[in-house]
This record gives structure tokens, C-alpha cells and sequence, in this order.
């Protein structure tokens, strides 16, 4: 996401209002409580606060043994960057401020361990999100693949035992009602409004029968649906056939 504007002062907003209601005001302490213990371990060696202390030496122009926002501007510039913010010079004042443990105006060695700490646990935080949707995303591929062989199945075996179904289901399917209804329905996945439903428009469909990540629909499912009900074979689903899907489906 590009976070803009009032969006990066909203991020801000909300870092502050987590420093202010966590224990003891440590936001670090905080966002390293979500992380495994190995992170922790790694974030706390001495190999990490040596990296962290010749950084902070890189970027001590004057030698005085503390940051400014000014000098702190390279690494938020490239935070910035990685996380597509726009980070004003006013924004690089208040990130400090979450550090700034003595609220001298300026970030020391110590807070600045905590800092870089911070940004690496929250960027292990972000991959490791991003790594389980993506695995939450093939998994539902699968369900839904599964679900719509097993559909086939079903659909193939009631289509032979349809003159089985009891009088008030088959009059409820016959009923004006019933087909005005689900003509609705129709007409709101007919987006381009041409008179029938193509595969890609079968998507809310399949969201809505999967239960699973919108994101884990694919194309390939929505043909699968759309062959399944495409009795005349044209690639489409007509209005009859898609009364005849909602038939199926309930």
C-alpha cells in the first residue's frame, strides 16, 4: 500500500496511542512480544547491537553522541522507500518521538537499538503475514477445486433423479417468484449488461459457495462453474441456465 498525507499521520497517530497504553510506554517491547523467540534472540545478540552501533556512528555527522530527525533522515528515508510512505520532516519528528526515550528531542544509542530493532521486527511481522495469506490463498485454491469436482459429481446425479424431487420444491422452482428472484440475481453478476453471465463474471459465485479467500478463486475456476451449467456449450450461461445453477446450488 502507498501510505500518503492524513494516511501516514493516521500510522503515526496509531504507533503513539500503542506507546501510550503499552507497559511502561516501550513500543519495541511491544511489537517483540508478537515475534517468535528466535527473532528476539537474533534482535538481542551482541552481533546485532554492534551492526546497530556502527550505523548509528555512520550517521553522527557532528560526533555528539546523538541523532537528530535530520540525521536520522537517510534510514527513515529508506524506510520510507521499502514501505512506500511519504515521509515529511514534521513525520520524521514524531517517529523519533517514539524513541526518544528522554524526550531531549534527539535519539540516543540506546534508543536507537530499539528503533532498529522496532523496524525489523515489524518488517518479520509484515513477510510472515504476507507468507501465510499466500498460503491461506493456495489452500483455498485446492478447497475450491474440490468442491467443484464434487459439485460436478452431485449436479451429474441430480440431473438423473430430478423427476424425484418432492411437489413443493418443484413448485417452488416453477414459481414466479422464485425465477424474478434469481433473475435478479442474474442481472446483477451481467455487468456488462449483454444478456448472459461469462466465466470471469462468476466469480461473486464461487466466492459466495467456497467460503474461502476471494483471492483464491481463479479463472479456471469460474470456467469449471460456467461449463458445469452451459448446456448449450456457447461459453456462456444464459438466463435459463443460471435459474437452473440457483436450482442446483439450493
Amino acid at each position: 500500500a502507498v501510505f500518503e498525507g492524513e494516511d501516514v499521520d493516521q500510522l503515526l497517530d496509531l504507533l503513539e496511542e500503542i506507546k501510550a497504553t503499552s507497559s511502561g510506554g516501550d513500543l519495541t517491547g511491544t511489537i517483540l512480544a508478537a515475534v517468535p523467540e528466535w527473532v528476539r534472540e537474533q534482535l538481542r545478540s551482541s552481533g546485532f547491537v554492534e551492526r546497530c552501533m556502527g550505523q548509528f556512528d555512520r550517521l553522527d555527522a557532528d560526533g555528539n553522541g546523538v541523532l537528530t530527525p535530520e540525521e536520522l533522515a537517510p534510514v527513515l528515508a529508506q524506510m520510507a522507500e521499502t514501505y512506500e510512505v511519504n515521509l515529511g520532516m514534521n513525520n520524521c519528528h514524531r517517529f523519533c518521538a517514539l524513541f526518544d526515550e528522554t524526550r531531549c528531542g534527539m535519539v540516543s544509542r540506546m534508543d536507537f537499538i530499539s528503533l532498529v530493532r522496532y523496524v525489523v521486527a515489524a518488517s518479520w511481522l509484515e513477510k510472515r503475514a504476507e507468507e501465510q495469506q499466500q498460503e491461506e490463498i493456495a489452500t483455498g485454491q485446492l478447497n475450491i477445486q474440490d468442491a467443484l469436482l464434487r459439485l460436478q459429481e452431485s449436479h451429474e446425479v441430480l440431473q438423473e433423479l430430478e423427476h424425484l424431487l418432492p411437489p413443493w420444491l418443484t413448485q417452488l422452482f416453477d414459481s414466479d417468484e422464485f425465477v424474478s428472484s434469481t433473475l435478479r440475481g442474474f442481472d446483477h453478476l451481467d455487468v456488462d449488461r449483454n444478456g448472459v453471465v461469462s466465466p470471469d463474471e462468476l466469480w461473486p459465485c464461487i466466492v459466495a459457495l467456497a467460503h474461502e479467500h476471494p483471492v483464491s478463486v481463479t479463472s479456471q475456476h469460474c470456467l469449471h462453474l460456467c461449463r458445469m451449467f452451459d448446456q448449450d456449450g456457447n461459453g456462456v450461461i444464459s438466463r435459463g441456465e443460471y435459474v437452473n445453477l440457483v436450482k442446483f446450488v439450493l
